[in-house]
Parts: C-alpha cells; sequence; structure tokens
C-alpha cells in the first residue's frame, strides 16, 4: 500500500509542473502554424495532450528512502570482465562507464499527509469516472430516445447533397425533444440528432451549413477521438493547465471542421452568416439538457472566434509550407517531452524501521570454486546501512556465468544505500577508475543485494555495457558472529 501511495504521489508531483511545461511549449509552438489551417493546430494540441498524461509515467521508479541522500546519483556501471585496477595508478583498461542514470530530485512528505493526498487523488479520479460514465449513459439515453421522422422531398435532397459532397458514408437521421442544437452521436454507427423543429426554422443555406458541420465530425472519427481524449485526461483533469489544453483541441476542432464545411458553400461568409443566423434560431429556443459525449454545433462556445477564422483576409500559407511547419512544430513538441522525461521529482519512501535495516547488516562473503573472492561488510547505524565491498576481479562466459574471480587489495566504500524490502540498492565510491584531469575523482558503481533466507543473499551488478553479458547473481552467506 506504501508503495501505491508513493508512485501515486509521484506522479501526482510531476504533474504539476510538466503539465505547465507542455501546454506552455504547445502554446509557443501553435503560434509557428498559425497561418495554417486549424487541423494542424488541433493534432498538435492532441499530442501535448498525450504527452502531458503519459509523460509524469517515465518517473514512476522506486525512490530512495528519506534516510538515504537526497542528492541526485550519478551512476556509472562497469564492465563484467573487471571491477578493479588491481591497486595500481594506472586506470584499467578492461573498464567501460555508461552514461548517468536520469536526474531525479527526491522530495519526502510526513505519512499522513502522503496518506491524505493519495487518497484525495483516487477520490477525484474516481468522481472524475462517474461524471464521464454519467454522460455517457445521458448520451446513449437520446440516441435511444431520438425518433426518425421522413422529411419533405426538399429537405431529403438537402441531406442526399450535403452526404454526396463530404462523401461521409451512411448516417442515421433523427430527431429529438431533449436537445437544442444538432449534435453527432455514436463511433461505428453514426447519428445526427437535430431537435424537432430545427428543419422549420433554418433556410436552405443555413441547413446546409449544419449539416456539412455535422458530417465533418463524422467523416473526421471525431466522436470516438473525443472519448480518447477524455481518457487521456482523467488523471490529469484537476489541472487547469490540463483543462487548457483540452479547450484547445476542441476550438482547433471546432475551426477545423468549419473550415472544411464552408467550402461547400459557395463563399466562406456564406457559411460565417448561417452559423450567425443559427446561433440567433437557438438562442430563442428554451434551454434544454446537455447532450453529455455528443459533438453539438456550438459546443465549444467560440463562435466569435469562428466567423472571424472564417472572414479572415490574411493570407495564409500554401499547403505544403502549412504541413512542414507543423511537422516541425510537432516533432520539436515531442523532442523537448522526451527531454523532460530524463527529469523527474521523486516521493521518497518513509523511513525503513532498525529491524528490516538490520537484517543486511553482517558480513557477507561470495565464493569461486571454493575460493573467497568478494566481501561485503554492512553495518546499521542511525537508521542507515553503511560498510564497504572489496575490490574484485572477475571474468564471464557469453551467458554471464563467471569464469574467473578473485580478490584484490583495497576497499570501496558503500557511498549510498536504497532499502526495498529483501532487496539492497547500493554504490560504492571508487577512486581513479577512469583518467582524468583530477587525481581523486570518484566513480560509483551500484549493486543489486537480494536476501534469500535469514543468512542467505544473493549479489548482481545493476548494469552493464550494452555489448556486455549480464553477469549472473553472485551466491552470498553470511558469517556468524564471533564473541
Amino acid at each position: 500500500m506504501e508503495m501505491i501511495e508513493q508512485l501515486l504521489i509521484t506522479y501526482l508531483a510531476n504533474t504539476l509542473w510538466m503539465t505547465c511545461l507542455v501546454a506552455a511549449l504547445a502554446m509557443l509552438l501553435a503560434k509557428l502554424i498559425r497561418n495554417g489551417s486549424s487541423m494542424y493546430r488541433h493534432v498538435l494540441w492532441v499530442i501535448a495532450l498525450a504527452f502531458a498524461s503519459l509523460l509524469p509515467l517515465t518517473s514512476l521508479r522506486l525512490t530512495p528512502s528519506i534516510d538515504s541522500d537526497a542528492a541526485t546519483l550519478s551512476t556509472y556501471d562497469t564492465h563484467a570482465s573487471s571491477l578493479s585496477n588491481s591497486g595500481t595508478d594506472k586506470p584499467s583498461q578492461d573498464v567501460h562507464w555508461l552514461k548517468m542514470r536520469p536526474r531525479q530530485r527526491p522530495i519526502a512528505f510526513a505519512p499522513l499527509l502522503t496518506e491524505i493526498l493519495a487518497a484525495s487523488y483516487l477520490g477525484f479520479v474516481l468522481c472524475r469516472v462517474l461524471s464521464l460514465c454519467w454522460a455517457w449513459r445521458r448520451t446513449q439515453r437520446i440516441l435511444r430516445g431520438a425518433i426518425p421522422r421522413p422529411l419533405s422531398s426538399r429537405h431529403a435532397a438537402i441531406v442526399e447533397r450535403c452526404f454526396s459532397m463530404l462523401d461521409a458514408g451512411k448516417v442515421f437521421v433523427a430527431f429529438s425533444r431533449e436537445l437544442r442544437g444538432p449534435v453527432v452521436v455514436g463511433a461505428y454507427r453514426p447519428a445526427m440528432i437535430f431537435p424537432e423543429s430545427f428543419f422549420s426554422n433554418v433556410s436552405d443555406e443555413d441547413l446546409t451549413s449544419a449539416l456539412c458541420h455535422e458530417l465533418v465530425h463524422v467523416r473526421r472519427c471525431d466522436f470516438l477521438f473525443n472519448l480518447l481524449y477524455e481518457v487521456l485526461l482523467l488523471p490529469i483533469s484537476f489541472h487547469p493547465a490540463a483543462l487548457f489544453i483540452k479547450a484547445q483541441i476542441e476550438r482547433s476542432r471546432e475551426l477545423a471542421c468549419d473550415e472544411i464545411a464552408a467550402k461547400t458553400l459557395p463563399t466562406r461568409a456564406a457559411y460565417a452568416r448561417s452559423l450567425l443566423a443559427i446561433a440567433q434560431s437557438l438562442a430563442k429556443t428554451p434551454t434544454s439538457a446537455r447532450s453529455g459525449y455528443a459533438l453539438g454545433l456550438f459546443d465549444a462556445n467560440t463562435l466569435e472566434e469562428r466567423v472571424m477564422n472564417l472572414l479572415n483576409k490574411t493570407s495564409r500559407a500554401s499547403q505544403t509550407s502549412s504541413r512542414a511547419r507543423a511537422l516541425v512544430a510537432c516533432c520539436l513538441l515531442a523532442a523537448a517531452c522526451l527531454i523532460t522525461s530524463a527529469f523527474s521529482l521523486q516521493v521518497a519512501g518513509s523511513h525503513s524501521t532498525p529491524a528490516e535495516l538490520k537484517q543486511f547488516a553482517g558480513t557477507w562473503e561470495g565464493n569461486f570454486k571454493g575460493k573467497r573472492f568478494i566481501t561485503l561488510r554492512l553495518t546499521e547505524k542511525d537508521g542507515k546501512i553503511s560498510g564497504s565491498v572489496s575490490r574484485i576481479s572477475i571474468h564471464v562466459d557469453p551467458k554471464g556465468e563467471l569464469t574467473d574471480a578473485s580478490s584484490l587489495k583495497g576497499e570501496d566504500a558503500v557511498a549510498e544505500t536504497e532499502p526495498d524490502g529483501k532487496v539492497l540498492h547500493l554504490n560504492t565510491n571508487v577512486k581513479g577508475r577512469v583518467s582524468t584531469p583530477q587525481a581523486d575523482a570518484e566513480e560509483s558503481v551500484q549493486y543489486d543485494m537480494k536476501l534469500d533466507g535469514e543468512d542467505q543473499a544473493e549479489l548482481q551488478i545493476a548494469a552493464t555495457p550494452a555489448d556486455m553479458p549480464a553477469p549472473a547473481p553472485w551466491k552470498l552467506a553470511r558469517k556468524p558472529d564471533t564473541p
């Protein structure tokens, strides 16, 4: 349970700043493609929502306890063929060093505060899930309550012409008393549902505009994608920046649909006049219940911006230029987010109890062909594990099994420990392992020690270079205390 709380708060803490960063980057990059099609800006904001929701997941690693040093570690791993330079000043030719681990900044909360935050977050997400389920249920109720009705020959001809122009396939047309404006419902079997009096209150030109706009939603599969956006938004829906990103998705979606639908009318200005006329007609209709997930003609509340976008006389970039800029913007956003994933806040676990730490204390020895080749001396004091690891020289076969192992002169101090149940992650400081301008340069080797019994354990190098086989775990035995 403690681990779940730690992961939840870690995700929550990183969501707070990562979502702000993603929203700010998307807003800046959207200016790069402001003269292009709204469809490209829509794609950019969708990518931003995906990164805002998924990027904090990259921080979900088990973190050090708050007894360990909170400084960021620059951890390196050694080649399996040699873990020491035999005490000479000359660096070993068999040592290979890996890149640094992702930068992590551990932070700590009081246990009670962690429990309260985790419970509050889970409660909020549960409420959001119930809210979305209620909206989905209401949308389905509207769909089931919709009534098909034969159209007049004039209206039927307009519907057929709009279907033909946009090649939207088969779409069910029905009417409902619960709606104030036309909506699209359904992904695999889409339906356009209109208010009962809609066809009698609008002109042929306005009807064509409304039909084409809704058919564009159908052709773009916006209903299905909108469900996906709601799922992505779910874990970060508490964040104002996430709500801003979702609002920009809805805004750019309506602008993109307008730009496509306007091509079915003689001019963009004619389509803009139709939007205003329909909005004026709907404003006189008594407010009815919301349509849940259904995509309505005016759900985004951006009528003024949509009209201004249609009437904008500013010269637009060519389609090729717009695509190139959109591709650059999306690539820049993705690259920036991938770089960001290397930096994260980490919520530290609670203090390990003395009993949990004492299980690792003692002198541990590993043997190869009956001869000791490695010794770990670990002690527990003041809630911390300290000690040393002897220097060794090893050789492994392609399967990672030891072919030769021997002890060398000297020991490396244990600099960092991370208790995790029956596993102890430890790092040792190693001086003079790499030729550097500084004589006292230090690197770090990471080991994982796993208890197999009261006095039995396994020790393994945490990571190895990509071109080397990972060494198999080495058996360790704890020496009995001597009086």
